[in-house]
């Protein structure tokens, strides 16, 4: 609703650009198409790669899975299952494993292991970071801020594992599939960021409590900040020299269909765009200044140690229980920067 006339066609393309000059694992192919239907023209489309695992698209091993945090999880005979602190309108459907192979003892495994995910990350002490893929997840939410775009639900989430071994699941982190979709980019306020950046729908309200990972994500725009506008305008301007003509001919086809469509030309579509672009990236230098100065960043550091194991002296495994909720005793603390401690815990009274 905010570009001309209330549409534009290649926001798409735009996104996945983003993606791309982000240097995102991997990004769907896309191509502009003419449907023909029984012999008649039904319009101009986009022909895309669709998320799944493959060799040339997410790549996991055979003990691995993608799956999504979907909106749409309720479906008939949708295969699913929920996690423990996951927001209520979502849950997690599989692109991998194929559902009618997968046993029920795959998808417990892989719903207690993203349980054991979802706690590290609310800790927001950079546990988590020992399950997820903390560049991961900050390159795809990056592209999200650069574009502003609005919906949370919708954002199709696809998160991927390589393998699960329950003897070693840090044996490969999580990570963030790619971008998908961009119907609502600059639909956020001009100093907002994207809604997903801030909505308990998925972890990232979470996880920009944690100091480490804020650190990621300042490292991730400043590599990017100043690439981000020049590769796009690259891309479209290839665009306009190899597309163009077809382009503004098979528009011109498509509102013999569908009248109220294709208002724009591609040049005033690419050009409101790029401007929508850079408007979002200068708010972004603010804004990423702001974020710095409320977690405190400056001062942290990216070998800061955080708890990986604590137990008793009856070596009783106590690392999840909050400080608060230890009884007095003597516990042995193991950090992730190799370093053990012995600490003596005495209640208040």
């Amino acid at each position: 609703t905010v570009m001309t006339n209330e549409e534009s066609n290649i926001l798409p393309l735009m996104g996945l650009a983003v993606g791309r000059v982000l240097e995102q694992p991997w990004i769907p192919n896309i191509k502009a198409v003419n449907v023909m239907l029984n012999g008649k023209y039904k319009g101009l489309y986009y022909l895309i790669e669709t998320v799944e695992r493959a060799d040339t698209r997410i790549v996991t091993s055979k003990t691995g899975f993608v799956i999504e945090n979907d909106a749409y999880w309720w479906k008939p005979d949708e295969v699913y299952f929920r996690t423990n602190r996951q927001h209520p309108y979502m849950g997690y459907t599989f692109k991998y494993p194929d559902t009618d192979d997968m046993t029920d003892a795959e998808k417990n495994a892989i719903c207690d292991y993203m349980n054991t995910v979802e706690e590290a990350i609310f800790k927001c002490d950079g546990s988590a970071a020992e399950f997820i893929d903390y560049d991961s997840f900050a390159r795809w939410i990056l592209g999200h801020d650069i574009l502003g775009t609005k919906d949370a639900a919708g954002s199709n989430m696809f998160l991927y594992k390589d393998d699960l071994d329950s003897n070693a699941p840090e044996s490969s982190k999580l990570m963030m599939g790619t971008m998908w979709n961009f119907d609502t980019s600059f639909m956020v306020g001009a100093n907002e960021w994207s809604t997903v950046h801030s909505h308990p729908v998925f972890y990232y309200e979470q996880l920009f409590k944690d100091p480490l990972f804020v650190k990621k994500y300042l490292e991730k725009y400043n590599n990017y900040k100043d690439k981000v506008y020049e590769y796009v305008e690259d891309y479209f301007n290839n665009l306009k020299n190899v597309n163009g003509e077809a382009i503004k001919q098979s528009m011109a086809l498509h509102k013999e269909i569908y009248p109220s469509q294709c208002k724009n030309t591609l040049e005033k579509q690419i050009d409101e765009s790029l401007n929508f672009l850079k408007s979002r990236l200068k708010a972004l230098e603010e804004m990423t200044k702001d974020l710095e100065t409320e977690t405190g960043i400056q001062e942290t550091s990216s070998e800061q140690r955080h708890l990986v194991m604590r137990t008793d002296i009856y070596g009783n495994d106590l690392t999840k229980v909050e400080n608060c909720r230890l009884s007095e005793n003597i516990y042995v603390e193991k950090y992730s920067d190799g370093t053990v401690r012995k600490v003596c815990h005495l209640t208040t009274k």
